[in-house]
């Protein structure tokens, strides 16, 4: 059995069931706040949705809050939690907890939707949108397009500091084994598949990603 947090490619999918065909692979939903598991599945490997990580368990209430984002389906927003395994809240410098609503809803940073069997889809993390110039970006949106060239194994798209825009998005990926592409082809690619404001201004071509999310190297 193999599992993971949700992002996991339908390639990687693939690439485990043929490496591993007598293993079951499941994905595990979950995040420390939560006690810490949220829902878990078995996957369809010949069938596999990118993004979706089953039911919600039983002991968790749950909503969707209204977030304004980039490329999102009606019905999509911040995933709210209450129950038992739920924490209490982040202490605050009063002594208090803070991070909940009024009525004890938690409210994560996941942005996610429930289909309509109640199936919770994972979308992006909201603390990693950041705004361009005033356009909203996406960094999932980027790294999927990335992700869609056979050549590549693993993409990471992070901000970094723009005199004029604020931020502007820049990528690195890893290749697959035995493949080649030039950077210049990936980003073509992106400029044919994003909006403008979305491209990467630079995609690095590394065996291991030097940027974490906040733009520091790792």
């Amino acid at each position: 059995m193999f599992a993971w947090l949700p992002g996991v490619t339908k390639n990687l999918v693939t690439q485990l069931a043929q490496a591993f065909p007598a293993a079951e692979i499941q994905i595990i939903y979950g995040m420390t706040e939560a006690g810490p598991r949220i829902s878990h599945m078995c996957v369809d490997t010949t069938n596999f949705t990118e993004g979706l990580v089953g039911k919600p368990f039983d002991h968790f209430e749950c909503r969707v809050e209204p977030f304004e984002g980039a490329k999102f389906e009606s019905g999509s927003g911040r995933l709210l939690l209450r129950g038992p395994a739920m924490f209490l809240g982040y202490v605050s410098g009063d002594g208090g907890y803070v991070g909940l609503s009024d009525d004890g809803f938690f409210r994560t940073s996941d942005l996610v939707n429930f289909d309509d069997h109640g199936n919770l889809h994972f979308i992006e993390r909201s603390d990693r949108l950041f705004k361009s110039g005033g356009k909203l970006i996406s960094p999932a949106e980027i790294e999927n397009v990335l992700l869609r060239h056979s050549a590549v194994a693993e993409a990471n798209c992070i901000k970094i500091d723009h005199p004029i825009l604020g931020y502007a998005p820049v990528a690195e990926v890893i290749l697959k084994g035995g493949c080649n592409v030039d950077a210049e082809v990936l980003k073509k690619e992106c400029e044919r598949q994003l909006q403008p404001h979305s491209v990467p201004r630079s995609i690095r071509i590394t065996k291991l990603f030097s940027l974490s999310g906040s733009g520091k190297k790792v």
